[in-house]
């Protein structure tokens, strides 16, 4: 498919312009189509499907209504002198009563050129597309003059016979048809670029995270992306060619082009219900404004995409990967605590998890993470014990350039920034220093944080979870962890119990499960435990808890059999029969805490001096520590102190 289209008036040109390609040494194709009149114009509406970059024709005074409906660059045919003097010559030898009528330029070179031929004109007549009809009186006149030859175009020769004129045509000769085609030609290269730079354009306002809608100097839309449609849900198509102020008249589109305010720059407004922020930018020419430019951004779109940064910058594996259905345990108690943390998941105030070494406290958090609305964002987790202060408080609030002798030169986002839009859990948070815990506070308080060494204010979303295996109640008495900082993470709370409490038949879903885990890596099975060491293992008190459990299938795992997977005799006995866990039997002499203290004496020891402040009246205790009369019966009940309770 050639890049130019050549239309000729007739085959004799088409001809001319076959050889003239050939002998100019055009390097892109020229298809040449003979048709003149409405027909050229319908050619003209399939030129951009059929890859025609210019069109050539003798246009004449149609050419300003070709330029209306075609797409591509047109190029007119234009009559040279040499043209003009061959017609007039040929002119002469029919008669010397000649007129002319046709274009000013061709009417113009035609009276200037007959005197040096010993010409002159009978009568002259200027084309007008405005007056079609007024051809017709025009060669009436000339006729009545006695003009016996008239010189024009196609339609004016074929006019002049129905009056008796001869009529000859000023045909476009070699030079002229030569000239168009190289124009033609060298209009090629330019039309790509320009595709180019159109292309480029159009890829940038359609793939733009930004509306973009642009205007001309009357406040008519005429661009308006995709993303602009996505955001007012209006269609490029019903607002292109309207008034900005019509369509949207919440943009203000006349005042930036009349200079009242000048460029615009971060406003936040709404339209149509999205609250966006906007830039009006004005085109100004030689001091004049010819256009402007506006564009916005849904802020709840910069929001996610916010989120999605935050979450790509948090690339040190801050996932949850555990989820309910990984918490091994069937047990009425467990039953019930996964039940309260599945409700709790749904919620998004803090969460105090209690419970000693080893109980599960990361699981439940990421548990309750993944099963929460943010279960699509960072899961955070820092233990508080395992950073001395310093170097805590910079992990969790973050740092900027020069805050301290060994920070980074570019800062660092801390732990509460990677965890925006996320769950942040915080393990041993009673380690955390007293200092640490005041500016602590002000993120669960404020929602906000400032890096260490800036005065920066940087809002955080996030879901607080912390952990413990110490009474907090204890150290807010003792001075050691602040009252209102506990009172703000004990919203939620969730009590694990000990192993020891769980039942035999989750210390036995628990051994299975390593069991079998602890066979995957060893890559042979493990045979199961004789009765006498499953009871062993089910009586045990397991002071590590779940972990310790782990620990133990471990060892046991690495002294089996390879071949068949059998333990020593007497291994599993020995193994945990010269354990003790010290203080596992309630407290020690003096109100000392055991190391293995279980939460229930914990709770029952709270209920006891919610009692003794309330003169023992069950209905005030309850209610002072914010649980049902029926619970307060049913813990007493269980540790055997039910007798003689007051209302």
């Amino acid at each position: 498919m050639g890049k130019i289209l050549f239309i000729a008036p007739e085959e004799e040109t088409a001809q001319l312009v076959g050889k003239l390609e050939d002998s100019l040494g055009i390097d892109v194709g020229v298809d040449i189509v003979v048709a003149v009149g409405e027909e050229r114009l319908k050619l003209l509406a399939t030129c951009s499907e059929r890859g025609i970059e210019v069109v050539v024709s003798r246009w004449g005074y149609s050419l300003r209504r070709a330029r209306q409906v075609s797409d591509v660059p047109l190029v007119n045919v234009e009559i040279t002198g040499y043209d003009i003097a061959r017609a007039l010559n040929a002119a002469r030898a029919v008669s010397d009563r000649v007129g002319v009528a046709h274009m000013s330029n061709v009417v113009k070179g035609a009276s200037m050129l007959a005197p040096l031929l010993g010409m002159k004109f009978v009568g002259a007549y200027v084309l007008d597309s405005d007056r079609p009809k007024a051809l017709h009186d025009a060669i009436r006149r000339m006729r009545d003059l006695g003009v016996e030859v008239l010189l024009g175009g196609i339609a004016v020769t074929s006019l002049a016979a129905s009056y008796g004129i001869q009529g000859l045509r000023i045909k476009a000769g070699e030079e002229a048809l030569a000239a168009a085609l190289l124009e033609a030609w060298r209009l090629i290269p330019v039309k790509q670029r320009e595709r180019e730079r159109t292309e480029n354009i159009r890829a940038i306002l359609d793939f733009a995270y930004d509306g973009i809608i642009a205007l001309d100097k009357n406040g008519i839309i005429t661009v308006f992306n995709p993303m602009a449609e996505q955001i007012t849900r209006l269609k490029a198509s019903n607002v292109i060619g309207k008034p900005i102020d019509f369509v949207m008249p919440e943009l203000r589109g006349t005042d930036i082009l009349a200079l009242k305010t000048g460029p615009e720059v971060g406003k936040i407004r709404n339209i149509g219900g999205v609250q966006v922020i906007t830039n009006r930018i004005p085109i100004v020419l030689d001091g004049r404004p010819v256009g402007a430019v506006v564009n916005f951004l849904d802020i709840g779109r910069i929001q996610g995409l916010e989120a999605k940064a935050r979450k790509a910058l948090a690339t040190r594996g801050l996932v949850a990967r555990v989820h309910f259905s990984d918490i091994i345990g069937s047990s009425r108690a467990m039953s019930q605590l996964v039940e309260m943390a599945k409700r709790y998941s749904q919620m998004d105030s803090p969460i105090l998890i209690c419970g000693e070494t080893g109980t599960g406290k990361e699981m439940f958090a990421q548990a309750i993470h993944n099963a929460s609305p943010r279960a699509n964002g960072p899961f955070v987790a820092v233990n508080c014990a395992a950073l001395p202060e310093s170097l805590l408080e910079s992990e969790l609030f973050g740092y900027v350039e020069g805050a301290f002798t060994g920070a980074r030169k570019q800062g660092k986002a801390g732990l509460f920034e990677l965890a925006h839009r996320g769950t942040i859990f915080l393990d041993e948070v009673s380690e955390m220093p007293l200092s640490v815990q005041a500016r602590f506070l002000r993120v669960i308080q404020e929602k906000e944080v400032i890096r260490l060494g800036d005065d920066r204010v940087i809002p955080v979303d996030i879901r607080i979870i912390a952990a413990t295996n110490k009474d907090l109640e204890a150290l807010v008495q003792e001075g050691n962890f602040r009252k209102d900082l506990y009172y703000r993470l004990d919203v939620l709370n969730l009590m694990l119990p000990p192993l020891r409490e769980r039942g035999k038949e989750d210390i036995r879903a628990c051994l299975e499960y390593f069991m079998r885990k602890c066979e995957l890596r060893l890559g042979h099975p493990l045979k199961e435990l004789d009765p006498e060491d499953m009871e062993v293992v089910l009586n045990y008190r397991w002071p590590g808890n779940i972990r310790e459990l782990e620990n133990f299938v471990e060892r046991i795992g690495a002294l089996a059999d390879p071949g068949d997977g059998s333990m020593p005799p007497g291994l599993v006995n020995s193994m945990l029969s010269s354990k003790e866990c010290p203080g596992s039997h309630g407290r020690r002499e003096g109100g000392e805490e055991g190391g293995c203290r279980s939460l229930r004496e914990m709770e029952l020891e709270a209920i006891e001096r919610a009692l003794k402040e309330c003169g023992g009246s069950k209905r005030r205790a309850a209610a002072l520590l914010g649980i049902s009369q029926t619970t307060l019966w049913r813990r007493l009940k269980t540790a055997g102190k039910s007798e003689g309770e007051n209302a």
